[in-house]
């Protein structure tokens, strides 16, 4: 309930605020150009606002507390959410390096199942940067992840 009321609130202050803008433009033919940016704002708020919600019950598998799980019903799918786990850590740890300028490469993720729900356990990465740097970079990626998280660090020579 309190997610409509954050909803429904930042709707009414969004048309609030594109109301006072519409106030205070200037009248003549920048008037009318103003009323239809102002308008096609507010239809781009409403449309960003309630795109996650769309086909949110039927498309998405139901999160738990882990990284990524989720109830899949099927093999196949199990296999699929894996698959996309794997790649979703990659991506996440590369970025996470990038912020700390640190080089790294995912090496080993390691999954674990239980009642149809896929969580990650392990994550191995090979990391290139100076050693506080890395340091940083791991902690920071087992407080996103969870998990146990190896960092092999490679030494420039």
């Amino acid at each position: 309930m309190t997610v409509l009321k954050e909803w429904l609130l930042g709707i009414c202050l969004a048309a609030i605020l594109l109301g006072v803008v519409r106030l205070l433009s200037p009248s003549g033919p920048l008037q009318r150009t103003m009323q239809t940016v102002t308008a096609l704002v507010f239809i781009g708020i409403l449309l960003h606002t309630v795109s996650p919600f769309v086909g949110e019950w039927e498309a998405l598998p139901e999160v738990s507390s882990s990284f990524v799980p989720a109830k899949v019903v099927n093999e196949e799918g199990m296999v699929w959410l894996e698959q996309a786990t794997v790649r979703q850590i990659a991506s996440l740890t590369e970025h996470t390096a990038r912020m700390h300028g640190v080089t790294a490469t995912v090496t080993n993720v390691k999954t674990s199942r239980e009642a149809n729900d896929v969580s990650v356990t392990r994550v191995s990465v090979r990391a290139r940067g100076e050693k506080a740097c890395v340091a940083a970079f791991q902690q920071d990626l087992h407080e996103l992840i969870g998990g146990e998280i190896q960092v092999e660090q490679v030494v420039d020579q």
